[in-house]
Order: structure tokens, then C-alpha cells, then sequence
């Protein structure tokens, strides 16, 4: 199920330690305590700066003591305490009301702090007055209105000198552009108070920007610059001992990685926070955090991990928040699981329930939110005419709120509805609008939806050209996010296509990419691993779902509207230890049927794979005709050319015997010694044709031949000379210098002549290729291409190497897999390479392997075994 992203719930989870209290972080409570110590000690003037150091340090974390101490310094100033801890007790009073969200009593110290300002023409507690005014207007009123006192506020900090007031200033403008979506500015802001911060090593206000910066990069799409500046929080909040804000910076890492569809990260990031969250004790922070570990295993498709951690933030904020806002979002939750497991009745209660409390809570964002899942559930159940329904109330808030993430969930979800119904048109005016706007706000997993959405609408119009290039499109983005649910669908459905334009070579690969991704996503170890931790987690919770059991009858109260009552609900918790094993078994069935499937496909292809070997090996053949026919003429045009000679010389002998028959046999030695000689030429070039013919039958034939002892050298020559003059019968224009490095010591070795033969046409025609691509976008290159033999120990090495563009870490990681290929569609098909690899490994016990820089050329190295005499 496509989850809505909840723009601001998450930032209230992010500027958490802005409202409300909390735990106080242990190096706040260090100073705290060392403060307090202070105070029992100090007399006179010292005793009201300490209390107002309290103030300071407790104003977020607990606002009643802040604001008792607060009183106490009101009690003591007098008119000869120096003016900067009049203007300080006065703003961090107003903190502290704001840290409670206590507005009304905030605007009253705000007031006081004014008057006392103007009253001691204190340009600096003016300052103080636009900011806080700015903190409680952005809250009560609107953020554009808080704008104008901030710029007040920065103005005054910046000529007065006051580096933390304009620090804490420039952070919050950020946050009030980030809440806008005005993302250059908030990371203008952002940036510049980092700055001012860590110049004077403002540690609190480091921790924030850095953390602030991390989300506005995140939510541009920029994951690995978030990540930096989330690392950057982290550590500092950790040297600070800030447990809180440590854990917002996990929270953020961890979203990072799930906005990626990297489930594994996002998995690891989420369950270190989890650990810090427990240890604060913050019960509607943990819910959050119970809540996405459940999205990303209910993203794996783990189904009873996923509704285990749903069921423990639906437990705590029933019995403990009494919040009916995430009480839906938990309804929701549950619906999701149940949806992904194909029981939509039971998925459309929940999303039912949820759709009634966010209906009476008006709930503009949430009802967006359950309309779309109801939709989906009567789509799923064939019901289109309800889903569009649905659909449409969704997507006319979503368009009201400008929410583009949602717009493009929507959009994906109609244009199924109407590709559905055929018709084709309005899906795809549905798929390509989800696309663009999924483009333009870098949502990664609906952008890959759409692009195979379209891919699928083209193939049931029969634009196979279409559909492939859209379904390569999300393959390609899936594979650089490794999202193995998207990568397997995209296989699957380039199968179809393929197998529909008769490339049965392609559809093949395309099959076993499929499987390979769904391998990935539910192979036997990672099940096995799952099912030895969830019975560890059953094993621990177990004694939890008893007791929670026996306290059934307090629930009943909190379920809305008598749809099921407290029995529904008391129902859900009952069953879920049961619900844990039932949806394991059935995601297990489901499983075990997808295996069978896959499984009697490959054996239905294991006859067009061999035959598919034997095809690229007639393939390749074909390219060299040209070559062999160039070849082939050289030793050709001699024996022609000798024979026609000899013709002429025995003509002359005939004549001078004619003219004298007494002439004797020396005068006639010279004619008969050229026509030894040409004899001797015409047998050499003939044996040449008949050496290049039967290593074309060699090549040609689809048996393995027998093992002779080789004159390495020889035919490594042959086979550049095969090569060279092959690709250039299909490209005229191909110039390459080709170098060679024969060491006379390399000799016999023993191989199957026609097998090594073939991987040197291999390696040398994809030589030539890359040298041919990268000539076409280097002026004045001047590719080489350089061929070595040598003996090693009780071996030789053959290497074939070039001057072209090269290959990545990972094209060089699968280069010798099957059907790999970096060469467009149509021109090789990625077996030539495997093939290589086998006949060199498996056919003769050596070795093959890649050695290239990115940029800088390539070369590979055949190391063939001879336990003989190398000569």
C-alpha cells in the first residue's frame, strides 16, 4: 500500500523539542544540576544570574520550574541590577510559555519585555521582542506573518553584535521558508546560522541548522547531502549527550534511506532510534517511531513484523494519548497490512474506521489520505465505479492543498481505474501527469510506478517500441535505488513485451533478472532468518498479549461511533498472536505458488537456452564472414596468381622444345626451378585457405572439439587478422592500430583450438567497439588496441587490451554474467562474454579476468594451464 507522506507531521516530529516538554538531554541536566549546586553556595547579585542560568537551561524541557524560577529573579530585580538580566529573565519567561504553548501568557511577557525596552532605550530587548513575537506569531497566526519581525529581529541582532540571538533568528526563518516550500531560502537561512553557530561554537543551534539543513535536502531529493548534515546533528548532539536530538537525527537518516526505497538502511537507522526513543520514554515520539518500522516491513513485505509494531503504536494511543488524530493514522496502519495481504474486507473496516474519526475531526490532509486508500480497496475489488469515487474526493484535495505527493498517488490510481475499463487514452493522460509531477518533487517510488504504468498501457495498446523503452526507464531507476519489488515488476513486464517482439534471446534475460529479483525480495535464508526472529519477538511479547488481554474492557470506551465497539477492537488485540502465525503461513503459500510458478517457466526455457548458445555462437559467426571472406582472398589471389604464372612458364618450355627438341635440360633449369618455387607458394597459400576454412567449420561447429597443442602465438595472429578485417567489413571506416607483443617463448599449449579462438574474437570485436564509441565522441583520438602473449610458470597469458572509454566498478562486476551487456538493444545480446568465461574456466581449468579504470581503457587476461613443454 502507497502511504501519503505527512509533510507536517513530520515536522512536528523534527521541531519536537520546540513544544512541549520532555526528558531533559543529560548535558542539560548536568548544567542543571551543577547550577542548582551553584545556587546553594553564591550570596547577593551572583544569586539571581545563576537563577536566571536556570531559567535558560529548563525553559524547553520543563517550563514550570523555568517559570518558578522565572518569579523568583522578578522578585529580585531592582532598579540598579544591570540591564542585560532584566532584558534575559523577562525573554526566557516568554520561552518558557511558549515551551508550553501557553500563547496568551507568552504575549504578556513579550509585552513586559517591550515596555521595559523602550523604557531603557534597550536596542537589544527590542531585538529579543521581534523575535519572540515572530516564535508566537508563526504559531497563533500565519508563517508570512512572522516573516517581517524576523527580519526585524536579524537586522537588529547583526548591528548589535549579538551572534546567538542572530543565529537562533536565522534558524527559525529557515524553518518558517522550509514550512512555506520555499526550499532556496530555507536553505539560505539554514546555512548562514550553521555559520554564525559554529563560529561561536553555538552548540545547540549547530545541532538544530545542521539537522534542518539535512531535511530540506531530503525533501529536495539530494539524499546523500542530507545524510551529511544528518551525521553532522548527530555527532554533535551526541558529544552534547542530547539523546532527543539524536534520535531526530536517526529519524532523518532513516527517511532518507526509505524515501530511496532502501529498506535495509532505512530498517537499521529506525531501530537505533527505537532504542533511544524507549530510553526517553516520550510515548507519542515512540508511536511515530513504532509506526515507521512498521511502513518499512510492510515495505519488505514482512507482513507480521509490520503489524506488530502497528499494533503497539495503536495500543499507546489508545490507552495512554487519547489522540484521535494518530488514533486514525494506527486504523489506518492495521488497513494497510491487511490490504497487502488481499483481504480487503478486513482492510476496508479499518480504512473505514480511520476515514469516520478524520470526518469528525475535519481533518482536511487525513481525509485526503482515507479517501485514497478506500478507492483503493473497492478498485482492488473491481467495484470502479466507487473507486473513481473515492479517487476523485482525494485528488480534489490534494489539488486544494497543493499537496503534489498525493496528487501523484491519485493520478497513478485513476489512470489504473480507466486502463482497467480500456481506456487507454485517459490512463495515459493519467500516468504521464503522476510522472511529471512525480519528477518535479522527486518522488522516487510513484515516479517509478507511473513509468511502468505507461510501460503497461503501450504494451495492451501493442506500442511495443513504447512499452520497452518506459519499462527499461523504471528498471533502470529501480536498479540504482535497488528496489527489488519495482525491479522485478519491470522484469516481468520486459518479458512480456520482448517475448511479443519474438527477441527470445532478451526475453530469456529478462526472465531470469525477474527471478533473480524476486529472489531477492523472498529468497528461503532471509524467510528463515525472519521466522527465527519473529519467534524470539513472539517468545518476549507473548506475556504483553495476555496482559493486555485481561485489559480489554478499558478500550471499549475509546472505540467511535459503535462501528463494532470495544469487541471489534478487543477482537484485533485477541487475534494478534494468532494473526502473526495466519499471515505468515498465507504470505508463505503465496510465496510457495509464485516459486512454482517461476520454476516450470524456466524449465519451459531451458531448450531456448541452449539453443540460444548455439545461436550466438552462429552469430558471431556471421560477423566474421565478411572477415574470413577478406581473409580468405589474400592466399587465394596467390594461388591464382602463381598458377596462372606456371601456365605461362610451361607454355615457354613447350615452345622451346618446340623450336629446338635437342635443347638441353640446363638451359630449361631456371624455368623449372620458378616452377618449383611457385608450386612451393601455391602450396603454402592453399594450406592458408584450408586452415582458415576449417577454423571457420571449427567455429561454426556446435560440438567442442578435440585438444591439440597450439602455436600460441600463430593463433592469436590468426585471430586479430579474423577479427580486424570482420569489423571492418561492417565499418568501413574503423581504424585501429593494433600492436602486437608475441614473446617467441609463449609456444604450444593444449586447448581446443576453435573454442580460445572464439573468446579472442570476442575480446577483440568489443575491443574494436569501444574503441569505435569512444572515437566518435574524442576528436583527434587515436585508439590502440594491444594483444601480449607470455608464458608464466607452467602457463601462458594472452591479454588484449585497449585505449577506450572503460568500464565502471560495477559494469566490471557483472561483465561475465549472462545477458549482461552495456551495448544498446539490438546489437549483442550479452552472451559472448559468459561464454568466454565458461570455455576459459570450465572448458580449459584457467582463468579470465578484467583490469580497467573508468576513462582509461580496459584490458583482459587469459591465463591458459600447460603442464607440457612449451615449445
Amino acid at each position: 500500500m502507497l502511504r501519503l507522506l505527512m509533510r507536517q507531521t513530520v515536522l512536528c516530529l523534527v521541531f519536537s523539542a520546540m513544544v512541549g516538554g520532555g526528558v531533559i538531554p543529560v548535558w542539560a541536566q548536568q548544567r542543571v544540576d551543577s547550577l542548582e549546586a551553584r545556587l546553594q553556595v553564591v550570596t547577593g547579585d551572583e544569586r539571581l544570574t545563576v537563577r536566571v542560568d536556570l531559567m535558560e537551561a529548563l525553559y524547553a524541557n520543563d517550563p514550570a520550574r523555568a517559570m518558578a524560577y522565572g518569579w523568583e529573579s522578578r522578585a529580585l530585580l531592582t532598579s540598579a541590577t544591570p540591564s542585560p538580566l532584566h532584558r534575559r529573565v523577562r525573554f526566557w519567561m516568554a520561552r518558557a510559555h511558549e515551551s508550553n504553548a501557553a500563547y496568551d501568557s507568552m504575549q504578556v511577557h513579550i509585552e513586559d519585555l517591550e515596555r521595559w525596552a523602550r523604557a531603557h532605550n534597550d536596542a537589544g530587548g527590542l531585538a529579543d521582542v521581534a523575535l519572540l513575537t515572530a516564535r508566537r506569531v508563526r504559531r497563533v497566526e500565519s508563517l508570512e506573518d512572522a516573516l517581517p519581525f524576523l527580519e526585524e529581529a536579524r537586522t537588529a541582532y547583526a548591528v548589535l553584535d549579538e551572534p546567538a540571538g542572530l543565529a537562533r533568528t536565522l534558524d527559525l526563518m529557515g524553518v518558517v521558508y522550509e514550512l512555506s516550500e520555499d526550499y532556496d531560502e530555507a536553505l539560505r537561512h539554514y546555512q548562514q546560522a550553521l555559520a554564525v553557530a559554529e563560529e561561536t561554537n553555538d552548540i545547540p543551534i549547530v545541532i538544530s541548522a545542521a539537522r534542518n539543513l539535512g531535511d530540506v535536502h531530503r525533501a529536495l531529493g539530494a539524499y546523500e547531502e542530507a545524510r551529511t548534515f544528518y551525521t553532522r546533528s548527530f555527532t554533535q548532539a551526541e558529544v552534547y549527550g542530547d539523546a532527543e536530538q539524536q534520535a531526530d537525527a536517526l529519524y532523518g537518516m532513516a527517511r532518507s534511506y526509505e524515501q530511496q526505497v532502501d529498506y535495509a538502511n532505512a530498517l537499521i537507522y529506525y531501530q537505533k532510534e527505537l532504542a533511544l526513543r524507549e530510553a526517553l520514554g516520550n510515548q507519542k515520539d515512540l508511536t511515530h517511531t513504532y509506526n515507521n518500522l512498521g511502513d518499512v516491513y510492510l515495505g519488505q513485505g514482512q507482513y507480521d513484523e509490520a503489524l506488530a509494531f502497528y499494533s503497539k503504536a495503536l495500543v499507546i494511543r489508545e490507552e495512554q494519548l487519547g489522540d484521535q488524530r494518530l488514533l486514525a493514522f494506527s486504523y489506518n496502519d492495521v488497513g494497510n497490512v491487511y490490504e497487502a495481504l488481499g483481504d480487503y474486507e478486513e482492510a476496508l473496516a479499518f480504512y473505514l474506521n480511520a476515514l469516520a474519526l478524520r470526518e469528525s475531526l475535519n481533518d482536511q490532509e487525513g481525509l485526503a489520505h482515507s479517501y485514497h486508500n478506500v478507492g483503493v480497496i473497492y478498485d482492488h475489488l473491481g467495484q470502479y465505479e466507487q473507486a473513481l469515487d473515492y479517487y476523485n474526493r482525494s485528488l480534489e484535495i490534494e489539488r486544494a492543498r497543493n499537496n503534489l505527493e498525493g496528487l501523484a498517488i491519485s493520478l497513478n490510481n485513476m489512470g489504473g481505474i480507466y486502463q482497467a475499463r480500456g481506456h487507454y487514452d485517459e490512463a495515459l493522460q493519467h500516468f504521464i501527469e503522476a510522472l511529471g509531477i512525480a519528477q518535479d518533487v522527486s518522488y522516487q517510488r510513484e515516479e517509478l510506478q507511473a513509468y511502468l504504468n505507461i510501460g503497461s498501457v503501450y504494451l495492451q495498446q501493442g506500442h511495443l517500441p513504447e512499452a520497452l523503452a518506459a519499462t527499461d526507464e523504471a528498471i533502470a531507476r529501480a536498479e540504482g535505488m535497488q528496489a527489488f519489488k519495482y525491479i522485478r515488476e519491470g522484469y516481468r513486464q520486459r518479458f512480456e513485451i520482448l517475448e511479443q517482439q519474438e527477441q527470445f534471446a532478451l526475453a530469456l534475460a529478462a526472465h531470469k533478472a525477474y527471478k533473480a529479483a524476486h529472489d531477492s525480495l523472498f529468497n528461503a535464508e532471509s524467510q528463515g532468518v525472519v521466522a527465527e526472529l519473529q519467534q524470539q519477538y513472539r517468545t518476549r511479547d507473548q506475556a504483553r498479549q495476555i496482559e493486555l488481554l485481561g485489559q480489554r474492557q478499558q478500550i471499549q470506551r475509546l472505540w467511535l461511533g459503535g462501528l463494532g465497539g470495544g469487541a471489534l477492537l478487543l477482537a484485533l488485540i485477541a487475534g494478534l498472536v494468532y494473526s502473526r502465525y495466519h499471515i505468515r503461513n498465507k504470505a508463505h503459500a503465496a510465496l510457495q505458488r509464485s516459486h512454482q510458478a517461476v520454476e516450470e517457466a524456466l524449465e519451459k526455457l531451458k531448450t531456448t537456452q541452449a539453443q540460444l548458445i548455439q545461436a550466438e555462437k552462429m552469430a558471431s559467426l556471421g560477423q566474421l564472414t565478411a572477415g574470413i571472406a577478406h581473409e580468405i582472398k589474400n592466399p587465394l589471389n596467390f594461388v591464382n596468381n602463381f598458377a596462372e604464372v606456371n601456365a605461362e612458364l610451361a607454355d615457354e618450355l613447350r615452345e622451346a622444345y618446340d623450336d629446338n627438341p635437342d635443347i638441353k635440360l640446363s638451359a630449361l633449369l631456371d624455368v623449372v626451378s620458378d616452377l618449383a618455387q611457385n608450386a612451393a607458394v601455391i602450396q603454402q597459400h592453399g594450406k592458408r585457405a584450408d586452415n582458415i576454412i576449417k577454423g571457420m567449420m571449427r567455429h561454426a561447429s556446435g560440438g567442442k572439439g578435440q585438444r591439440e597443442r597450439i602455436l600460441v602465438n600463430a593463433l592469436v595472429s590468426d585471430h586479430i587478422d579474423l577479427a580486424y578485417h570482420g569489423k571492418r567489413a561492417q565499418n568501413p571506416d574503423l581504424s585501429v592500430q593494433i600492436e602486437r607483443d608475441l614473446d617467441d617463448e609463449a609456444g604450444h599449449v593444449e586447448m581446443v583450438p576453435q573454442e580460445v579462438g572464439r573468446v579472442l574474437l570476442n575480446l577483440l570485436g568489443n575491443a574494436f567497439d569501444a574503441l569505435q564509441e569512444k572515437a566518435a565522441q574524442t576528436p583527434d583520438f587515436e585508439p590502440v588496441v594491444t594483444v601480449t602473449t607470455s608464458r608464466v610458470s607452467q602457463a601462458v597469458q594472452i591479454r588484449v587490451a585497449d585505449n577506450g572509454p572503460g568500464m565502471s566498478p560495477g559494469v566490471q562486476a557483472k561483465i561475465f554474467e549472462p545477458f549482461f551487456t552495456t551495448k544498446p538493444t539490438g546489437t549483442g545480446t550479452g552472451l559472448g562474454l559468459s561464454l568466454s568465461y565458461d570455455i576459459i574456466t570450465q572448458g580449459h581449468g584457467g582463468s579470465l579476468e578484467v583490469e580497467s579504470e573508468e576513462g582509461n581503457g580496459a584490458a583482459f587476461l587469459i591465463t591458459l594451464p600447460d603442464n607440457g613443454v612449451g615449445v
